[in-house]
């Protein structure tokens, strides 16, 4: 990963100048300036995300339907298996959901290829495991179709399905990458909403997220480009923390409207967090520097631009 040189923001003036002001301020370079120093381990907004992560369209023509009904499912293609309420994807290709299930899961089982599934008004609520789980994958892109408004839901405690400890809405054990121009509603009552053991990039998209964990949990990144996201969390609203491996473990936004309630922390990294823009309110409960902090990282908070609220 390549990095670069930008201006630093000490955590503790950034944090309460932006936070405890009367009205919105926006934190521009030649703010930085005044109190800054040059220092190396700055995010490269040019590594964060490729073209298709950005990409919301998708060829319906080639694509595999899932048409989703009550306990179970039926689909026009082939590389879907169909057991009750368990839908599982096993070859590289499109896949559109539409429709509702009241007790099942989607999987992704492959052999590292490319999957994108496209949620076109689709309700799952799963009871006791992930609606949506990648269990092997190259990657996986989960597209929100045009006007469509989706729901996702675990309304149970999680139960072990295999040796992965599955505990949030959306699981996935790879590379995840989420775009699209309707909604997504997720609810976990018990965990995390969305769980991502590598990374996860996030480029458009109206997110709708309460947990009784945290809102978004990943080992690796969180990177955002853009989209509009209401996170209400028990323990932090976003959260990427990775101790095995050095200048992982960073949360990087450039951009989306962010309303951010957390029990704990509104975002927590165990590297960095890179802020380049975007309009945030977070409620953080304690709102403490240090305790429950509207932004903490173990290296560094930076931030480039943004409005807080």
């Amino acid at each position: 990963m390549n990095y670069k040189k930008l201006w630093r923001i000490g955590l503790v003036p950034v944090v309460v100048m932006t936070l405890f002001m009367g009205a919105c301020s926006a934190v521009g370079a030649s703010d930085v300036e005044a109190e800054s120093e040059t220092t190396e381990g700055v995010l490269d907004a040019e590594e964060m995300f490729t073209y298709r992560d950005k990409e919301v369209g998708y060829d319906s023509d080639s694509a595999v339907n899932i048409t989703l009904e009550g306990s179970t499912a039926s689909s026009d293609g082939s590389g879907v298996n169909i057991d009750g309420g368990s839908i599982t994807i096993s070859a590289e290709g499109t896949y559109i959901f539409s429709g509702s299930l009241s007790t099942g899961q989607i999987v992704v089982d492959t052999n590292e290829e490319k999957v994108q599934i496209v949620l076109d008004n689709v309700s799952i609520t799963s009871p006791s495991s992930a609606a949506i789980y990648v269990k092997n994958a190259g990657k996986v892109f989960i597209t929100l179709a045009d006007g469509s408004e989706n729901t996702l839901a675990t309304d149970g405690e999680y139960i072990a399905i295999d040796e992965n400890n599955i505990d949030g809405v959306i699981f996935s054990k790879t590379d995840m990458a989420m775009n699209g121009t309707g909604s997504l509603s997720i609810t976990s009552a018990y965990g995390n909403g969305i769980v991502c053991k590598d990374d996860l990039k996030i480029t458009s998209g109206t997110y709708y997220i309460e947990a009784a964990g945290h809102g978004i949990d990943v080992n690796d990144s969180v990177r955002i480009a853009d989209g509009t996201f209401v996170i209400s969390a028990s323990t932090d609203g976003i959260h990427a923390a990775n101790k095995e491996e050095d200048k992982e473990g960073y949360i990087y936004i450039s951009k989306g409207s962010f309303e951010i309630t957390a029990g704990s922390d509104g975002m927590d990294a165990t590297y960095v967090i890179q802020i380049e823009g975007g309009t945030f309110e977070i409620n953080a409960k304690g709102g403490s520097v240090y305790g429950a902090d509207s932004l903490k990282a173990d290296e560094d908070v930076i931030i480039t631009g943004g409005t807080f609220n």
